[in-house]
């Protein structure tokens, strides 16, 4: 080999090693740079943290899926009882309807009626004046009879005397 070459070839692995470790330096100083801008102030989480964790999610999760199935039972209890309530409602307002034609028809009856009471009150007024006059000339009568008997008997006192 050729002096030359050997120079060459020295110088070129002498670039590499300081090319390599040029690039460790720099991949140090960056990392020692990143550290210092962002401390790592809180530990990273430990393994057994991370299963408790999933753990209690888990336990949380199956209470909410409990909660939601009694949610939907309850939703369905309601339903029902909201389509019963709709179906009495439905039923006692014909009900009501049918209340309300007895209550008109009973109203009509008692307007009929009220009006035959007061008719009859006329028809009594008339007869209590007709009945007062024939009575006042009845009493009238029975009135002069009684004086004419009073003298009748008057003269049948002096006859005593």
């Amino acid at each position: 080999m050729t002096p030359a070459l050997f120079v060459r070839r020295a110088l070129t692995v002498t670039a590499l090693v300081a090319a390599l470790a040029l690039g460790f330096v720099t991949i140090r100083i960056a990392a020692a740079w990143t550290a210092e801008s962002a401390p790592l102030a809180v530990s990273p989480v430990s393994v057994a943290s991370l299963q408790s964790q999933l753990d209690a999610e888990r336990d949380r999760s199956a209470a909410l899926s409990a909660e939601l199935e009694r949610l939907v039972r309850e939703s369905t209890e309601l339903s029902e009882a909201l389509g019963l309530a709709r179906s009495q409602i439905a039923s006692e307002s014909d009900h009501a309807t049918a209340l309300s034609a007895d209550l008109e028809a009973a109203r009509t009856k008692l307007g009929k009626l009220e009006e035959a009471i007061r008719d009859a009150r006329a028809a009594l007024a008339s007869q209590r004046t007709v009945t007062v006059r024939t009575v006042a000339t009845s009493d009238e009568r029975d009135h002069d009879d009684d004086d004419h008997e009073d003298d009748e008997h008057d003269d049948e006192d002096d006859d005593d005397d």
